[in-house]
């Protein structure tokens, strides 16, 4: 964007009649500055240091970073391991499912189905889960969690499908299952993120306290993972990969912090958020890298008009609701 664009952006915005889509292109510029890289200290606890994580986190502005060649941003380094407890202070509304364990699921007939009980996300929606035993389940937007039938018995399983972080409690003799389209996550008593949406060819795992171990199907490969480690599971190759650090749960905060993503990851965290298909042709676009944060409170319009505003680029909405910038 020439300079001349930008001055008369700043101009408008100083005197407050710049549109909502200016305004946000200011602020995210703003925010891109670093005020004070003075370190901060004497926290008293690690609860309060993530707290102040969390809000930075949840405070950051978008914005979009030039490409740098030959640089690949890994998904590891996306996430920001931040405890669900504190993570769920003021993050606005949530709503709570509570699991029973004497229930179960009609088909519509006179036949029971094998899922005790299901709860589900829309888009732009997160839930609060409590399982039967009182563990909790936290769903990302889009996303299921099944209970299936003797639920605390012998073993405590579940069925994933999208996005979740899971405080579970330790119960040695009822260890507990996550099951997915692609691999099973085994605990005792821990804290840890999934993610497992069907369109990703990765299903990541974060653990932010305790031990899970990974398998796939037939349970062929194995990959145990503790606190602070996280490990991602390829489809197309089926094999495991551990990656150092548990940032997985940023989302809790209620948006998506993307650091220098190529458009492959921001287009799939753009869906995985908002349910909506962003592409594009344009050679700039496809060779961008993002810096942004991607806020559950907006909708896919203003997302994709921020984007727009700050490569100087337009879009069009197809006849099938995707979203093409050129």
């Amino acid at each position: 964007m020439k300079f001349s664009i930008y001055k008369k952006i700043l101009e408008k915005y100083y005197t407050k009649k710049s549109s909502e889509a200016e305004k946000r292109l200011v602020d995210s510029w703003y925010a891109s500055f670093e005020w004070d890289k003075t370190p901060i200290e004497h926290f008293e606890t690690t609860a309060e240091k993530q707290m102040v994580s969390t809000r930075i986190w949840g405070n950051l502005q978008t914005g979009v970073l030039a490409p740098k060649p030959n640089r690949r941003l890994h998904h590891a380094r996306l996430w920001a391991g931040i405890a669900a407890s504190i993570v769920l202070i003021g993050c606005g509304v949530w709503s709570i499912s509570y699991f029973s364990s004497n229930n179960s699921l009609s088909n519509g007939g006179n036949e029971t189905t094998s899922i005790a009980q299901r709860s589900s996300t829309t888009v732009g929606e997160r839930k609060k889960v409590v399982l039967p035993d009182g563990s909790i389940v936290i769903l990302n937007a889009r996303s299921t969690i099944s209970i299936l039938p003797g639920y605390g018995k012998n073993e405590r399983e579940v069925i994933l499908e999208g996005e979740a972080f899971f405080e579970i409690h330790g119960r040695p003799e009822s260890p507990f299952r996550v099951k997915t389209n692609d691999i099973a996550v085994q605990v005792l008593g821990t804290s840890f993120n999934i993610k497992a949406y069907s369109h990703r060819q990765e299903t990541q795992v974060a653990v932010q306290t305790g031990k899970v171990k990974l398998s796939n199907t037939g349970q062929k490969q194995q990959l145990i993972l503790a606190a602070n480690e996280s490990g991602s599971y390829d489809r197309n190759d089926d094999r495991f990969t551990a990656h150092i650090g548990a940032l997985g749960n940023a989302w809790l905060t209620g948006a998506v912090a993307l650091d220098r993503a190529d458009f492959e990851e921001l287009a799939a965290t753009f869906y995985d958020i908002y349910g909506v298909v962003l592409k594009s042709e344009d050679p700039t676009v496809l060779q961008n890298h993002y810096t942004i944060n991607l806020k559950y409170h907006r909708s896919a319009t203003d997302a994709v008009e921020t984007i727009c505003h700050i490569l100087n680029k337009q879009y069009r909405k197809e006849v099938n609701g995707d979203l093409k910038i050129f």
